[in-house]
């Protein structure tokens, strides 16, 4: 193998630019590093909200459902009473004699 000596001051040299990249490298790493953590703590958040949303969503379906019934309900009863009041009117009147078939 070739081997290259180098002076002292030329690895010195060397070794502060490694030590200059490797100490920014670091500092990008922990950045990412904190960057990522800020970001899975947001993912549980947002899932969390997302959670709640749909909970808070399928109680109000529910509750929606429940008055969309309501008012189908008044009216059937509404218009039973109708109909009893006509049949019963009927028969009363065909009971009395105002009403007579021919």
């Amino acid at each position: 193998m070739n081997e290259e000596h180098v002076s002292r001051d030329q690895f010195e040299g060397r070794r502060a630019v490694v030590d200059e990249r490797f100490s920014r490298d670091m500092e990008r790493l922990e950045h990412a590093e904190d960057k990522l953590n800020d970001l899975q703590r947001l993912t549980i958040v947002t899932n969390e909200l997302v959670q709640q949303h749909e909970k808070q969503l399928a109680e109000h379906e529910e509750r929606i459902n429940t008055l969309e019934r309501k008012p189908v309900s008044k009216a059937e009863r509404i218009e039973m009473i109708i109909l009893t009041a006509v049949i019963s009117a009927l028969v009363t009147a065909f009971a009395s004699g105002i009403i007579q078939l021919k």
